[in-house]
């Protein structure tokens, strides 16, 4: 059966197999940015979305998906400097997260499991920004700061919700941990005299696995136990600087990137057996690859790589290396995206299906985006 295509009122390109809509876009979003696919019942499906903007906005970005796909967060913005906090899911559209009391802004960085509790940054009067938590119960609230700190970031969230890694401001960034039980503990810092820093990116999903870096130079990628116990990652060969971003959500597997003298970035992938080994930058004519998530098992990974026209999305398997995300969907799926260019590949869910991101939309505005892939993956 072949897919049937039809124009929405506002112009829109939308297909499905027969009557079955796949995908629709909450009456709360705007623009025609969507591009919705469906099959025949024997076919695979693949579901493609933007996420929109928040009410007065023009922009947004998804920046991380809950682990079993179902709620995107990021931030939505206007023309001035302004953004705000938002959770995305196919049934109910765009939802703000609101702002601290007396602050302006916030951006959702994480999201747990089930996409409960959300943790990020947001601003507040009495200091430049802080890290906070949202739970549809209690809404947003500021986490505690490490001492002396003027400026944190929650970047990472356990799969329950109850382990919140990031980073504070001090003298040199300081990576933290944070739990109800415990309150918050620094994870110390690397290198030597005024250059000592550490960096928290993200946590597994057991919660047993922390990763990020020291001092990106002197130190490289970085792995902490929950216990506290280190792990030097180090960079690749020939590199000077390394960052671990993703985590499996055991810990067992581990990616980020690596960083030359000249500043070109690859991404590279740990584990116990191989130790780090770069991942390549895939095709001729892209380079600076950046890794932005892992799967669950962390058997893919997600990012984003310069090219001639700017940022492209990626995705990274062991059976196919790297490809833009563009000719993955072109290709093997026989799906034009309207007029969609994807920039950037920023989280993926646990079973390796559903990717977030952010990109140009067909009206040539920043929009996130929602992409499922069929129960077979790639």
């Amino acid at each position: 059966m072949l897919n049937t295509e039809v124009r929405t009122e506002t112009g829109c390109l939308r297909s499905w197999a027969g009557a079955a809509v796949v995908w629709t876009l909450a009456a709360s979003l705007w623009g025609c940015g969507d591009v919705q696919i469906g099959w025949a019942v024997d076919k695979p499906q693949v579901m493609f979305s933007g996420v929109g903007a928040l009410a007065g906005d023009t922009a947004s970005e998804a920046l991380a998906v809950s682990g079993d796909g179902r709620v995107v967060v990021g931030a939505s913005g206007g023309a001035d400097t302004s953004r705000q906090a938002f959770l995305w899911t196919q049934a109910e559209g765009l939802r703000a997260l609101g702002v601290l009391a007396g602050g302006a802004t916030s951006s959702a960085r994480a999201a747990s499991y089930d996409g409960s509790v959300i943790v990020g940054q947001a601003g507040a009067p009495w200091s430049s920004a802080v890290a906070f938590q949202w739970t549809p119960a209690a809404g947003m609230q500021q986490l505690p700061a490490l001492n002396g700190a003027s400026l944190c970031v929650a970047s990472g969230v356990s799969g329950d919700g109850l382990v919140i890694v990031g980073t504070c401001l001090l003298a040199g960034n300081a990576g933290f941990r944070w739990t109800q039980a415990s309150g918050i503990t620094s994870l110390g810092q690397f290198g030597g005299g005024t250059s000592r820093s550490s960096n928290a990116m993200a946590v597994s999903a057991d919660g047993s696995t922390i990763v990020g870096s020291g001092h990106p130079v002197l130190t490289g990628a970085v792995a902490w136990t929950a216990a506290g116990q280190v792990s030097v990652l180090g960079h690749l060969p020939q590199d000077v600087a390394a960052v671990a971003t993703a985590v499996s959500r055991d810990g067992t597997a581990i990616a980020g990137y690596s960083t030359d003298g000249l500043g070109r970035s690859r991404v590279f992938r740990w584990t116990p057996a191989t130790g780090m080994a770069p991942l390549g930058v895939g095709q001729e004519g892209l380079s600076d690859v950046v890794a932005g998530g892992m799967s669950g098992d962390g058997g893919v990974v997600v990012g984003w790589a310069a090219s001639s026209a700017g940022e492209t999305a990626m995705i990274w398997t062991p059976a196919t290396g790297w490809s833009r995300l563009e000719d993955i969907l072109q290709t093997r799926y026989r799906i034009e995206l309207n007029g969609w260019t994807l920039q950037r590949a920023t989280g993926i869910s646990h079973n390796g299906l559903t990717l977030v991101g952010q990109g140009r939309n067909p009206q040539g505005r920043q929009e996130g985006w929602v992409l499922t892939l069929p129960g077979e993956g790639l």
